[in-house]
């Protein structure tokens, strides 16, 4: 799509394979039922659908090869009376390139943004969109580049939504790398701040800006959900990306069950909270200074 595809109150599905069944009443109403050897989508242009839904999915033929989304055009779910829609993206590879943006704000919410899976690949109940864990396939790559917007506030009342950026943590190659500007804040009269996820087995995060901000209510979380993590200069994560964005959001760094090593000093004085919790062992290397802080681990916190 280089053009402009407008859908009010509807959606708009985009589907790459070699055979796609529609289902009217389903819950994402599209699904790819076979693969095709070069499963491609790419949005250069404008996908509009206020008040509705966009969902683009990708299926390769096999294993082997890697179903590609490219996105570097305009894609809006928003909302002028009401919560922003949905957009997911479902494919092995993600690329959000260029200037492209997505936009779920609505007036009284915002909406949700799955790139590459649902929340924590849907394995929290709690958090997830979907009911179903098993409806979104995990992407293997996912990149957002530095120009790159994702808005999913609240303009008026409301809490701000939900934007997670995915690659299955459980397959040692998936990487997420996301470098651009993330909202969820909530809506200026009032409301909660949302959530956002950035997780994958190895994460490259450099440049990224987040905020969930809520001028009356509770702030929301930025979430990084990855294995082994080290945080500081040469590490996995940068301290520096924490400290940053503890200014706007909570940050929680969570492992399931792998390590967390701490090698540079975390200095921060505000009141967001930072969270360190880890499913293996905590390994403190540096000095920790902050307004708010929890460090948790399951095995052993050895500072």
């Amino acid at each position: 799509n280089q053009g402009e595809l407008v859908a009010p109150s509807g959606s708009a599905l985009l589907a790459a394979g070699s055979r796609v069944r529609l289902d009217m009443g389903g819950p994402l109403q599209i699904e790819v039922e076979s693969g095709a050897l070069e499963a491609h989508i790419e949005n250069g242009g404008a996908i509009r659908a206020s008040d509705g839904f966009v969902y683009l999915t990708a299926r390769a033929a096999n294993d082997l090869l890697a179903s590609t989304i490219n996105h570097s055009g305009i894609i809006e779910a928003t909302s002028i009376s009401s919560v922003g829609g949905r957009v997911v993206l479902e494919g092995d590879a993600i690329d959000l390139e260029g200037t492209a943006s997505i936009d779920v704000t609505g007036e009284l919410g915002g909406g949700d943004v799955l790139v590459g899976g649902d929340w924590q690949g849907g394995s929290n109940a709690q958090r997830r969109v979907f009911e179903d864990p098993e409806t979104l396939r995990e992407a293997i790559t996912v990149n957002m580049g530095s120009e790159v917007t994702i808005e999913a506030s609240a303009t008026r009342d409301g809490d701000g939504g939900v934007v997670v950026l995915w690659s299955d943590i459980q397959n040692i190659n998936s990487q997420t790398s996301a470098h651009g500007a993330i909202d969820a804040k909530a809506g200026l009269n009032g409301g909660d701040g949302g959530f956002i996820e950035t997780s994958g087995a190895s994460l490259a995060l450099s440049g990224i800006q987040i905020s969930t901000e809520s001028s009356v209510g509770v702030t929301g979380e930025w979430l990084l959900d990855p294995t082994d993590l080290e945080l500081g200069a040469g590490g996995d994560v940068e301290v520096s990306t924490l400290v940053t964005n503890l200014q706007n959001s909570d940050v929680r760094v969570f492992t399931n069950s792998d390590n967390i090593y701490v090698s540079s000093d975390i200095s921060y004085t505000g009141q967001n909270n930072l969270t360190i919790d880890s499913g293996g062992a905590m390994y403190v290397r540096a000095n920790i200074q902050a307004g708010s802080i929890d460090l948790l681990a399951d095995n052993e916190l050895l500072i």
